[in-house]
């Protein structure tokens, strides 16, 4: 029994430090797999916008504009109460 109490406090400890280790540094495979991932969405980005035409491009930039206007125009903000609950609270508008 004491064997066994040791190892658990020893794979408790280990746990730990791996813990603090991601905390302070990150996974490192977590972080290798999103670059190659923001890697490749940049790449089909930028090969997107090779393919589009300037007509293109303007009406995605009025469609973007659009979009944000209407989430400016319907966004909240969200409170933890003293009560634990949350809380929304609607934007202001500009």
């Amino acid at each position: 029994m004491n064997r066994d109490l040791q190892a658990l406090a020893q794979l408790q400890k280990l746990i730990i430090k791996q813990k603090v280790y991601e905390t302070y540094r990150g996974d490192p495979l977590k972080q290798k797999r999103m670059s190659g991932l923001e890697k490749d969405i940049k790449q089909k980005f930028d090969t997107y916008m090779k393919q589009t035409g300037e007509d293109e491009r303007i009406r995605m930039v009025a469609a973007l504009d659009k979009m944000l206007e209407h989430i400016e125009e319907h966004a909240f903000t969200g409170e933890i109460g003293s009560d634990g609950k949350i809380h929304l609270n609607k934007v202001a508008k500009k």
